[in-house]
């Protein structure tokens, strides 16, 4: 219901402004841009990211301003700015290492090896694929730890050795049909 999760962020981001409130104004605004993201607008996405990070950063909430830093890597992705999302990876990883947040960190180093393997630089995204998993599997996320193991298994097969892609893939293919992800299993 995305179309109603952003009336209402339309209607709470003018009153988190009125009460001076930058942490729920920069909370709507990100919010804002994941949904507008998610629907392909991604200069709305863009606009509203890029306020919500100054704010983010003004509260002195790291959290959000990672969270704030991979929406926009995943835009800046999306509209083929694969080295403005890089960037914007970067600069959110050193916050998730200092938050202590496994979570927030393993997908960011999957959005940079992404990015690392859209610039060709297969063997640094392998790196950071390779970092990753350990990290969906401390926090038991069973799709991240799919994700990452697949995309492994792709660079290797990128690389020229496909036994390990093989076996990566094979990894992978069980989870989803363990968790039932029928697009995973595709």
């Amino acid at each position: 219901q995305r179309d109603k999760a952003m009336e209402v962020l339309h209607r709470a981001l003018p009153m988190w402004r009125e009460v001076n409130n930058r942490g729920g104004e920069a909370s709507a605004l990100d919010n804002l841009g994941r949904c507008y993201s998610d629907m392909g607008q991604s200069q709305q996405a863009l606009d509203n990211l890029n306020q919500a990070l100054p704010l983010w950063r003004a509260v002195g909430e790291m959290g959000g301003e990672a969270q704030t830093l991979n929406n926009l890597g995943r835009t800046w992705a999306n509209v083929g700015e694969k080295e403005k999302a890089l960037e914007s990876y970067e600069a959110a990883l050193p916050l998730w290492r200092q938050l202590g947040h496994p979570q927030g960190e393993a997908a960011t180093l999957n959005g940079i090896g992404r990015m690392l393997d859209d610039l060709g630089e297969k063997q640094k995204a392998l790196d950071y694929y390779g970092q990753a998993l350990p990290l969906w599997r401390q926090v038991g996320n069973r799709s991240g730890v799919a994700l990452a193991l697949y995309d492994i298994g792709r660079i290797h097969v990128q690389m020229g050795e496909p036994q390990q892609g093989i076996d990566a893939y094979t990894q992978a293919l069980a989870i989803w049909r363990e968790t039932e992800d029928h697009r995973g299993i595709a």
